[in-house]
């Protein structure tokens, strides 16, 4: 396939509102959810839709199935070759001509009236980034949770997100187009936790937040080797910490992202400690004490372990306990 634009037409005598709402779905390896997704989208009342499917693997399973849906209000692009998530992101929001978007991944749905909840709050409060409550189905496990977002102020976002992992995922976050335009869209060179970072760049970039507890977007959590969260290289962690480090923001000044981003990186650290990830572990904890963290973080018997221990041995020792093997601390 080209890398073409296939636009679905209305018919002649069938004018297509302008809608609200464009709603980007990128899809990779989507044929099984593509429609699930698509039709959650259409069928969302009290507001104006558009749906952008960007299909980045060249599969005509997925591109004929979203054509048989027939609605004017779809429109499919086509990557001349896989691309990436952001690549397809940022091509769906060129396209859209509408006030809000929402970029929403292939196996995520939506419930209820979340976009008219959204846009109502949106609107109220003339904000650049709204947040509705959102449903986690973790297909390995059957678990099911449901959360609510609770920020005060985009400052308070920004801490809870990265210490409290109070983040949102895609499915419940609805961005002002021109405001998420105006941030420089997604980041094509980040190659992890694209979602986290593009919200967190918004929020520092004085935006205006809105939170609404109307419905929820899905986020499914399935055990695929496609999903980018699945994969055992965590060091692109770091380069997403420079980079908020980077950032100018009068939002959150630099004294304070350094200890919100010294905890999230310790806290990472002791997770990849845990799992075996000595290496990235060691650099994480590492540049968390360059910000400044110089006592150990966490619970009363965490923090005593580590001081007994060390950080590294005291969370390998755990991660030992937990996988039901011993392992010699590196005394």
């Amino acid at each position: 396939m080209s890398d073409n634009v296939s636009v679905f037409r209305p018919q002649k005598d069938k004018l297509v509102p302008s809608p609200q709402v464009t709603v980007v779905i990128p899809s990779y390896k989507a044929s099984d959810t593509i429609e699930r997704a698509v039709f959650s989208v259409l069928g969302q009342p009290g507001v104006q839709v558009g749906v952008i499917v960007v299909i980045d693997d060249n599969c005509a399973t997925t591109e004929n199935k979203v054509r048989k849906i027939a609605d004017p209000r779809v429109h499919v692009f086509v990557n001349d070759h896989n691309r990436g998530a952001p690549f397809s992101r940022n091509r769906g929001l060129e396209a859209a001509g509408s006030p809000y978007v929402m970029f929403l991944d292939s196996d995520d749905y939506l419930t209820g009236d979340v976009l008219e909840g959204l846009v109502k709050a949106m609107l109220a409060e003339q904000a650049d980034l709204g947040f509705a409550p959102w449903i986690r189905l973790n297909e390995a496990t059957n678990d099911i949770s449901r959360r609510r977002p609770e920020f005060q102020s985009a400052a308070h976002a920004f801490s809870a997100w990265l210490i409290d992992q109070k983040s949102i995922p895609p499915c419940s976050v609805l961005w002002r187009t021109d405001f998420v335009r105006f941030i420089g869209g997604w980041d094509e060179d980040l190659k992890r936790i694209q979602d986290g970072e593009i919200v967190l760049r918004g929020l520092l970039k004085d935006s205006k937040i809105c939170l609404s507890q109307q419905s929820a977007g899905v986020y499914f959590q399935h055990a695929s080797e496609h999903r980018i969260t699945a994969s055992s290289d965590h060091s692109p962690i770091i380069t997403f910490a420079r980079k908020l480090l980077d950032q100018d923001s009068s939002v959150v000044d630099l004294a304070a992202r350094q200890h919100i981003i010294a905890r999230y990186l310790y806290r990472n650290a002791k997770k990849a400690f845990r799992n075996g990830d000595v290496i990235f572990g060691r650099s994480a904890l590492s540049l968390s004490r360059e910000l400044g963290l110089a006592k150990n973080d966490g619970s009363v018997p965490g923090r005593l372990g580590a001081w007994l221990l060390g950080v590294e041995n005291y969370q390998r020792l755990l991660g030992a306990i937990r996988k039901g093997r011993r392992v010699t601390p590196d005394l």
